[in-house]
């Protein structure tokens, strides 16, 4: 694959459950910041949870970091706080926009598992949870918007490895998951019966496996 030049400004459209905060850790910390004695070529960062707020950024203050004089700028948000007419203005403004997404059965387990993990058991079962959260405009789900970016794909350690080194020429040599849920898979809660036949196939006609088949296709056309 052949190596381009790194992009000055990026927009981390980090939807939940995707190894998101796994991806932007790494960049924070292995990519984007990695130069002790040329410092200049570092990016500043603008996360909102690294920078101590406990929250996502705003649509006003995303819309401040348009008009920033950083040279290098990387700006983090989860997904909900993103709009299709936002990621325009950001494109036009030079940043590159990017998103990992997931499976949307394996997002929905893992979303189910990490509360548990956070929260202990909830009242309702993992078939009735992925039931009552299909194509409801989740964290975890694919915006209706993902074809406005610049660059959307499933995540896996090998097309991390490759968007990597295609986009900033470095290697991956880091690959321990962050904020892990303990899930263990879509279809092993289908082999052993907590997803429902019925369940499953809304899952299978719903808009979001639609989009995230056709990104799957369109990324492995890359």
């Amino acid at each position: 694959m052949a190596t381009q030049g790194a992009p000055e400004k990026l927009a981390f459209v980090h939807i939940m459950k995707t190894a998101g905060s796994y991806v932007d850790r790494y960049l924070r910390e292995r990519v984007l910041r990695r130069h002790r004695l040329r410092p200049w070529r570092n990016y500043a960062i603008a996360n909102s949870w690294d920078a101590g707020l406990d929250r996502d950024w705003s649509d006003p203050e995303l819309r401040g970091f348009l008009t920033s004089r950083q040279r290098r700028l990387y700006v983090h948000n989860h997904v909900n706080n993103w709009s299709r007419e936002l990621i325009a203005d950001y494109r036009r403004a030079g940043f590159f926009t990017f998103a990992w997404v997931r499976h949307p059965g394996d997002a929905m387990c893992s979303f189910y598992r990490w509360r548990i993990k956070m929260d202990g058991e909830p009242a309702e079962s993992l078939d009735q949870f992925i039931g009552h959260h299909i194509d409801v405009g989740r964290p975890w789900e694919i915006p209706e918007w993902w074809e406005n970016l610049d660059f959307v794909a499933p995540f896996s350690t090998e097309a991390f490895r490759d968007f990597l080194r295609q986009r900033f020429a470095v290697d991956l040599l880091d690959t321990e998951p962050s904020n892990a849920s303990g899930n263990r898979g879509y279809d092993h809660y289908r082999d052993v019966g907590e997803i429902s036949e019925e369940v499953h196939g809304r899952l299978q006609g719903s808009r979001q496996m639609a989009w995230f088949e056709q990104i799957a296709a369109r990324a492995s056309d890359r």
